[in-house]
């Protein structure tokens, strides 16, 4: 009898806290994907490395298209013979 009540003291010990440690917790597909789309570095390096791509794409696409510079200059003179507003440029000579 001694050992019938040892072993179901024991027995009902080990129920008791096996029950509480760990409460269940059940995850619909739905949010097992969001978590993981949260959580996984590997999704978030391949974002990344989308905007990337897309970046560079732009820029060769930018790159592709001619470079166009305009200016424009008004040149005024007075009467002691001086020229007006000159806006240096590289390749552009000023002749007065």
């Amino acid at each position: 009898m001694k050992y019938f009540l040892q072993m179901s003291l024991v027995l009902f010990i080990l129920w008791s806290k096996s029950s509480q440690a760990q409460q269940i917790h059940t995850l619909s597909l739905k949010e097992a994907w969001e978590q993981a789309n949260d959580n996984y570095p590997g999704l978030h390096e391949r974002k990344y490395l989308i905007e990337e791509f897309k970046i560079r794409k732009k820029e060769a696409q930018s790159q592709a298209l001619p470079q166009v510079q305009l200016q424009a200059q008004s040149s005024f003179g007075t009467l002691n013979g001086s020229a007006g507003a000159f806006f240096p440029v590289p390749g552009v000579f000023n002749i007065r």
